[in-house]
């Protein structure tokens, strides 16, 4: 091969190379470190600026993460963060720069190659971890918040060993939403951004309670088992694990010593395998199982959604919306060659037929939706309301203990049949109530529609007397 042609292929392959690589590789990459030098940034110089613009995508909740604003947006994160656990920064009191490999350093890596979710690394060093978040070009500003969060949830309870820290979905999810809500500025540091504008007088307090309230009023939010366990949650109730994870870290926030107590928790996360006894331990003050937590969940969300007399349905309305909470909508299959069809069953069929743990996450999804349901049923039906719910509860507290008592044995026992088959007959009890209240609100409607009528014509007959006769 001549030495032209060789030039010629030299050329050919670099231009070709450089078309093939990301543009941000273009240019120089850099490195920021942040103001409070607990982060440090690496990512292309320019990032953030038009001349990639070729790399933008048309969504646009999609932000571009410069360096420089990252780093300022990671420092916004942390101290909003640890204002609100009562933290102080470790950092904020050093006299000479922290040394790369020292506890708590966490290294920010942006390029276009790395896809979501967020990949985190960590690496043991004296006294602690330094972390490294490989980081997209692009991504929400929600979803750049969600990562770092964990990642300093997880520096505050400093594992000591490798042991992989048990950071519950709904603290962290919780504790990112209460952020966004309450901070006056946007903790993503972007120029597009504006600052939430407030309405005049109004307090943290009465926001939270005024959208909460419109959240909660016709859908229940989760239970505390659901928010422990986000796997068992249906996909169409998916949507309410963020909202139910915020107000429910919300009113963890308005205990007397909440604050210390979910403080206290984060640290003792490390201590324990499992995050339930590192919340338990933290808030022993308050509760002490998770009967008292659902209960004391169910208290705080009764109060959000109270009674509203200008906001109360008819009976006749009542009725139906109370119907619709106890049908179990289930998916019913003929045979293999046909298509299952959208049928409902009974709770008590439920109850038959159901295993433990399905049937129990059905009794609690029924009591929460009761719950909501009583602040808009008319009066006559709320003692009924209360009927379902007094049952519903009874069975589960009596049902729990034969259960585990149980747990070894083959077959089901005959306290647990009996405890099923009572249930039962006091669900036929109360339904047999319910339809003689909606033949009594039949038979009224039809009583005030012939009033009504009989009203109407007796009406016109006076007003056709009271027209002149013509001669």
């Amino acid at each position: 091969m001549s030495l032209r042609a060789v030039i010629a292929l030299f050329f050919l392959t670099g231009s070709v190379m450089a078309a093939l690589r990301p543009p941000s590789f273009l240019g120089t990459e850099v490195m920021v470190e942040s103001q409070s030098r607990q982060f440090i940034v690496h990512g292309p110089a320019g990032a953030g600026t038009p001349l990639n613009q070729a790399m933008r995508t048309q969504s646009k909740d999609l932000l571009r993460l410069d360096p420089s604003a990252t780093a300022v947006t990671a420092d916004r994160v942390k101290d909003a963060l640890l204002i609100e656990l009562g933290v102080r920064d470790r950092f904020e009191r050093k006299t000479i720069a922290p040394q790369p490999l020292e506890p708590g350093r966490i290294t920010l890596h942006l390029s276009p190659l790395n896809r979501e979710p967020v990949q985190v690394m960590r690496t043991p060093v004296t006294g602690g971890w330094t972390y490294r978040l490989e980081l997209p070009l692009e991504m929400t500003a929600h979803s750049f918040n969600s990562a770092l969060v964990q990642v300093l949830l997880v520096d505050l309870a400093n594992p000591p060993d490798s042991t992989a820290v048990d950071l519950p979905l709904w603290l962290s999810a919780g504790l990112l939403a209460h952020l966004e809500e309450s901070t006056t500025r946007p903790l993503f540091f972007d120029t597009g951004l504006q600052a939430r504008v407030e309405s005049r007088g109004e307090t943290l307090t009465a926001r939270v309670t005024r959208r909460f309230r419109t959240v909660f009023q016709t859908r229940s939010a989760l239970s505390f088992d659901e928010l422990s366990w986000p796997g068992m949650v249906a996909n169409d109730e998916a949507g309410l694990f963020t909202p139910s994870a915020q107000f429910f870290v919300y009113q963890l926030l308005q205990l007397d010593d909440g604050r210390d107590c979910l403080r206290s928790m984060v640290e003792k996360l490390s201590r324990y395998h499992n995050w339930q006894f590192a919340f338990y331990d933290a808030f022993s003050a308050h509760f002490k199982e998770p009967k008292e937590v659902e209960k004391w969940w169910a208290v705080q969300l009764a109060a959000l959604t109270g009674r509203d007399a200008s906001k109360l349905w008819t009976l006749s309305r009542s009725l139906d919306r109370l119907q619709e909470v106890l049908r179990v909508p289930v998916q019913i299959q003929a045979s293999k060659t046909q298509l299952p069809e959208s049928s409902a069953i009974s709770l008590q069929t439920a109850v038959a037929s159901w295993d433990y743990s399905r049937e129990m996450l059905l009794l609690g999804r029924v009591v929460r939706d009761l719950e909501i349901l009583r602040q808009r049923v008319a009066p006559e039906a709320v003692e009924l309301v209360d009927a379902y719910r007094g049952a519903i509860n009874h069975y589960r507290d009596q049902r729990d203990p034969l259960q585990r008592t149980s747990r070894n044995k083959s077959g089901t026992p005959s306290s647990v049949v009996f405890e099923q088959k009572s249930f039962e007959q006091r669900l036929d009890q109360i339904d047999s109530a319910r339809a003689k209240l909606l033949r009594s609100s039949v038979e009224d409607l039809a009583l005030h529609e012939a009033e009504r009528r009989v009203a109407t014509t007796n009406a016109l007959q006076r007003a056709g007397a009271a027209i002149p006769r013509s001669r």
